[in-house]
């Protein structure tokens, strides 16, 4: 869960995690910059920088699950997918 990663933060920085039963929100319908990822225990920002193949793909609407990295950005979570396939 969410809740686990932002707990876990310093243990698992740099690690591949799961998220399931997921929503990405944002201010627009594509991957690029800052989205949240939501799932019932919080919120998390999912980044992706406009230079990734995948960045200016829509998201999905529905839940998902999404493995990504889990970084420390200013002593915060954030997530960070490798390619479109991590959402799922």
């Amino acid at each position: 869960s969410i809740a686990q990663l932002t707990s876990n933060l310093s243990s698992w920085n740099c690690s591949l995690v799961q998220v399931n039963n997921a929503i990405i929100s944002g201010s627009s319908t594509t991957y690029q910059g800052n989205q949240s990822v939501s799932d019932f225990s919080g919120n998390v920002v999912l980044y992706t920088a406009a230079s990734a193949s995948f960045a200016n793909s829509a998201y999905p609407l529905t839940s998902i699950s999404i493995t990504s990295v889990l970084v420390s950005y200013s002593g915060s979570p954030q997530l960070q997918m490798r390619n479109a396939n991590d959402v799922h």
